[in-house]
């Protein structure tokens, strides 16, 4: 069994390479928040499934296999090598003046906090490449979005029948699915919230980026209100301390409960950011802490310049307070 595990785990190792040699090019650009997510929440489903099947553990370390049939997970991993290898070979055949060949450039035209969830996506699936030891090959540039659209489609496939596998049920994967073939490009919160949960007990930074979206989707056209997330013991909290005060060596700034969740996620992931520290907190703390004056510093003034309520300036007013 301990053979067969190193076995589906050296595949998966592979596979995630060739997910990582993946680029898209100038031509996806209005389209490219909504792709990157597909890719990426592909990634995010088999990282859950080698969780869920006893490859993997939170900390990287191989556990009992947990799955109906080791010999057909292992050629579904192989029809995805296949599968990219067959993409390679098409991508090939085009020639350069056919097509726009510039990578795409993915911070022009998306809203910040889909910048968020996409820089931290990259750094949960990072955080495990890095755990496997993974060395990415030669490019795998996308120029045709048909063709994108439909590298995805079959990976996806392909992954629902590795979940079917699984011995241990979980909800997680169908949401996933959903939110991966989600052609809005606006994220249900229904959806984040499910991603919400599994990243919980993972890594920081992806947690609070999905928190930080959450609360920025519009809850109209037919999406759950952040109510709908909240839980009873939470509300319960409300009605008891609808407001949490902090004393400073100015006037009593107070800002809602929501407000103040906002502020720390929206710190978290920009802290995140800053420090480029890919999920590894603990690893880079000491390198965290001299700089910390100054990335508040710079938070606040990033939150001033944005701020368009009384509650977003106390926020940046606050966080300059704590800062002095």
């Amino acid at each position: 069994m301990a053979k067969v595990a190193l076995q589906l785990l050296d595949l998966l190792s592979t596979v995630m390479a060739q997910f990582n040699s993946i680029q898209l090019v100038q031509l996806f650009d209005q389209d490219f928040s909504v792709l990157q997510t597909k890719l990426y929440i592909i990634q995010v489903r088999l990282l859950l499934w080698s969780i869920l099947a006893g490859l993997l553990t939170w900390d990287g370390k191989v556990a009992v296999l947990a799955i109906r049939d080791s010999g057909v997970a292992t050629n579904l991993f192989r029809e995805v090598l296949g599968l990219c290898e067959l993409m390679r070979g098409e991508a090939s055949k085009l020639k350069p003046n056919e097509i726009t060949s510039i990578p795409i450039a993915p911070g022009r035209d998306i809203s910040l906090p889909r910048q968020r969830l996409l820089s931290n996506l990259q750094a949960y699936v990072e955080l495990y490449q890095a755990q496997l030891g993974i060395m990415p090959p030669s490019k795998l540039t996308f120029y045709k979005k048909d063709q994108f659209d439909e590298f995805v489609a079959r990976v996806s496939q392909l992954i629902d029948h590795l979940e079917n596998l699984l011995l241990q049920k979980s909800s997680m994967p169908a949401h996933l699915k959903e939110l991966g073939t989600a052609e809005s490009g606006v994220t249900s919160k229904k959806f984040l919230g499910e991603l919400d949960r599994i990243v919980k007990g993972g890594e920081t930074c992806l947690h609070a980026a999905v928190k930080a979206m959450m609360r920025q989707l519009p809850t109209d056209s037919g999406y759950e209100s952040s109510a709908g997330l909240v839980s009873e013991e939470k509300k319960a909290d409300d009605d008891t301390c609808s407001m949490h005060s902090i004393l400073t060596n100015a006037p009593r700034i107070q800002l809602g409960m929501e407000g103040e969740e906002d502020l720390v996620s929206a710190f978290a992931v920009d802290l995140c950011q800053d420090m480029q520290i890919n999920g590894r907190m603990g690893v880079e703390l000491r390198l965290m802490l001299p700089r910390l004056h100054s990335l508040l510093k710079g938070f606040a003034l990033r939150l001033q310049e944005n701020a368009r309520s009384m509650d977003e300036r106390n926020a940046a007013e606050l966080v300059r307070q704590q800062r002095e």
